[in-house]
């Protein structure tokens, strides 16, 4: 289940949120849409988790790929700023020795046929946030904010329209949704059991609800099953947790959308994010709009899907480090910890193949990607160097 390299993309907006600077507070504040058209169609590139788009900025001749995120804020990479010889001011002070940086000038940045102008983004090496060269920026919810956003999963694009625009979604459930501000990222009132929460809808989270660790003593009365972890399937930046909890909820509602025994990560979660995060594997269930300047939410169920009610898994969580894969937790009970696998373990080969040759995104389909049963794993570790078969199974008992 493991997915938590990536979640290090939550990592700046954190360390925005913990600035107070006033141009920190005036850079939330700033953009101009431009709507060339009533609606536009662009079609995005779906790997994992991830939702890829094109991107121009300034109106340059080159479209770059970017990651739209709705859980993150608008960033360009120090690479891409230096190309187009943005100037990107001076480094924000966040107290970590982060290259954090806001653009001295505005920027247009534009999405098929709608811009926004006079806009000031976040510009940061994005290789400490995102293992993926091609990558030169994020769209987040800053620059969303101006439009009504369809995500249709299904297939494959995303439809960016005036605030306006007529747009009927047949079956859909409509929701009312709540912006955190200064960051602007969509919120819904949700309900875990009988405990109330908001969920932040979040397209950025390979994870389908994660939940405060927090909210443990309070909701985990309506579990069915609970597992723990042995070091750690996810971290947040700015905390210090010792573990993780799996659960598969008796029923958790999204607004007036209600959702029978599905399975719940518990992670400790910073101070400034209190809220339960929805993630791709509920999103891409729905045709998904989001109305941001008229808080408004649509979800229109697909026909033929259905909820995941367990996590089909070898147990591992792994962490890419600049050398090597490292095994950051294992699921207790799982064939991993059944083979001893444990937190710290390097991991030298999968499926035969040297993790040096091999992808983050080619590791998590190999390790999650349910149509492969079984892998291989050449590990390192307290017991010297081992061969070991993992073959999944559910990780929580029915």
């Amino acid at each position: 289940m493991n997915k938590a390299f990536y979640l290090i993309n939550g990592m700046l907006w954190i360390l925005i949120i913990s600035c107070t600077e006033v141009k920190m507070v005036h850079k939330f504040r700033t953009g101009t849409p431009v709507y060339n058209k009533d609606s536009c169609r662009v079609a995005i590139h779906l790997i994992g988790h991830r939702i890829y788009l094109p991107v121009t900025i300034n109106n340059s001749a080159t479209k770059y790929r970017f990651i739209m995120d709705t859980g993150a804020l608008t960033m360009i990479d120090e690479s891409l700023a230096d190309e187009l010889k943005i100037d990107i001011g001076t480094k924000v002070p966040t107290g970590t020795g982060s290259n954090v940086f806001i653009t001295r000038k505005y920027v247009t940045i534009s999405v098929g046929d709608m811009q926004v102008t006079n806009f000031i983004p976040i510009v940061t090496n994005l290789r400490t946030i995102v293992n993926d060269t091609s990558v030169k920026g994020f769209i987040g919810s800053d620059w969303l904010r101006f439009f009504q956003v369809m995500i249709d999963y299904r297939d494959s694009c995303i439809v960016l329209m005036h605030p306006d625009c007529p747009v009927n979604i047949p079956n859909a459930y409509e929701i009312t949704m709540y912006r955190q501000q200064p960051l602007n990222f969509p919120l819904i009132k949700c309900k875990v059991g009988k405990v109330n929460i908001y969920g932040m809808l979040d397209t950025g989270s390979p994870f389908g609800i994660v939940l405060p660790m927090s909210m443990v003593k309070h909701t985990l009365t309506y579990a069915t099953t609970v597992i723990k972890s042995k070091g750690l399937i996810a971290k947040w930046p700015f905390t210090a947790p010792t573990c993780n909890y799996l659960a598969r909820i008796k029923c958790i509602k999204l607004d007036t959308i209600t959702i029978y025994d599905i399975p719940v990560l518990y992670a400790e979660m910073p101070k400034n994010l209190p809220y339960m995060l929805i993630g791709k594997e509920i999103l891409d269930k729905f045709l998904l709009l989001i109305n941001y300047p008229k808080n408004k939410v649509w979800m229109s169920p697909y026909k033929n899907v259905a909820f995941k009610h367990n996590v089909y898994s070898v147990g591992i969580a792994l962490e890419h480090k600049p050398n090597n894969v490292v095994v950051q937790g294992v699921w207790e009970g799982s064939s991993a910890d059944v083979n001893g696998i444990q937190p710290g373990d390097t991991i030298l080969e999968i499926n035969s193949i040297d993790v040096s040759q091999l992808t983050p995104y080619e590791i998590e389909r190999m390790l999650y990607d349910d149509t492969v049963h079984v892998i291989t794993l050449h590990v390192k570790g307290a017991q010297g160097e081992r061969t070991l078969t993992l073959t999944k199974s559910m990780l929580l008992p029915e």
